[in-house]
């Protein structure tokens, strides 16, 4: 049987949000697949999961220090807090085992370079130093305004360290086309989920539909621009969906009857959500890979309006209403609000996610990671 070892940035369980939910049916993918993983994972509070067992032969935790000191190193923070030596010592023990990092965050064994650069893989989950470029400006709060700016550079100038990998596997045709510069050796494998197949319901739905952790500064944004510059010129019934609402998306939809907040739905109560949905609305200031959130949509949804900070370059061009201002996303809105979805545009959906399978995914990873 063929190993894996792969360096997690969390512990990929429960997988409830974006980055650990491309981690953990990867996990599962590989599994099924034949490949035997010793797993090495940061704890930051998510705790053990003895649920990881089924897919990993060895399961390694290890805690990430949060102390603000590292804040002074010219690492980024990211980075840094990742620096155990406890995982370089179990690493060096399997040299004939490829290592697969989840995140330019899990590449301090590349940096400190006590480990064999010719087995040592990356998967890009974004650009990061774009994305928390994004982050600071879409924040409010000065000292994590401060924050954001500091690490966006010392992500850039870290960044070349991608260049020691034996190659990168990235989540988004845009990220292939970026860090081909760094790397040659660059290969697009999409993100992993928890979907087989597309299950869209035809006809009308009853709602329109936003969605996501409406803790982070980057969703509570939007949902707020949203609120505030597109549902408060329209009477359809609308839902915002999704973790920790901020006291801020609270605030603002309760000036509204036709805008109903759903906090902290199940995954059940979620999908069913999704469902029943006429319209997603999917959108961002922050430039970023691809949302799992668009693909859950992509394979439960009905329509789906994004603006190009979402779409572009993802492969699901032509399977959305681009709308990139408020003026567009209400002629949008109102263009599809009453359009049935038929099976024709089905069909369409499942041509385009043949392409998304897990088991696709894996056979594309082990052939990269020369696991065959």
């Amino acid at each position: 049987m063929k190993e894996l070892q792969v360096i997690a940035f969390n512990v990929p369980y429960p997988p409830d949000y974006g980055g650990v939910i491309d981690v953990y049916y990867k996990l599962k993918a590989l599994k099924e697949a034949g490949i035997a993983i010793t797993l090495h994972c940061f704890d930051y509070g998510r705790g053990e999961a003895v649920e990881l067992e089924q897919w990993c032969q060895k399961v390694f935790y290890y805690p990430r220090s949060r102390s603000l000191i590292n804040q002074f190193s010219s690492l980024p923070f990211i980075v840094k807090t990742r620096d155990n030596k406890l995982l370089i010592e179990n690493l060096s023990r399997l040299t004939h085992v490829p290592i697969l990092a989840e995140g330019l965050h899990c590449t301090f064994p590349l940096y400190y370079g006590k480990c064999n650069n010719d087995i040592f893989y990356v998967r890009t989950h974004n650009i990061e130093h774009a994305y928390y470029k994004g982050l600071k400006i879409t924040e409010n709060n000065y000292f994590k305004k401060i924050y954001y700016s500091i690490e966006s550079k010392k992500l850039k100038q870290y960044e070349p360290i991608l260049k020691n990998a034996k190659g990168i596997c990235s989540i988004s045709q845009k990220e292939t086309e970026y860090f081909s510069d760094l790397n040659a050796n660059t290969i697009l494998i999409s993100p992993f989920h928890p979907f087989q197949k597309v299950e869209i319901r035809e006809g009308i739905g009853d709602y329109i539909l936003v969605h996501g952790d409406l803790s982070v500064a980057e969703n509570i944004n939007s949902a707020q621009w949203l609120i505030n510059k597109v549902f408060s010129q329209i009477k359809y019934n609308v839902i915002i969906a999704g973790k920790n609402p901020h006291s801020s998306i609270v605030s603002a939809i309760k000036k509204f009857e036709h805008i109903r907040l759903v906090a902290n739905p199940s995954f059940d109560k979620m999908q069913e959500l999704i469902a029943n949905a006429q319209i997603h609305i999917v959108h961002s200031f922050t430039p970023q890979g691809m949302k799992l959130k668009l693909l859950n949509i992509m394979f439960n949804g009905r329509h789906c309006i994004c603006n190009n900070s979402i779409v572009v370059k993802t492969g699901f061009e032509n399977l959305c209403e681009i709308a990139n201002n408020e003026n567009e996303m209400l002629i949008s809105i109102n263009k599809l609000i009453k359009i049935p979805f038929e099976k024709r545009t089905i069909k369409l959906r499942e041509e385009v996610l043949s392409l998304y399978s897990n088991s696709v995914q894996a056979l594309n990873r082990i052939e990269f990671l020369k696991l065959k």
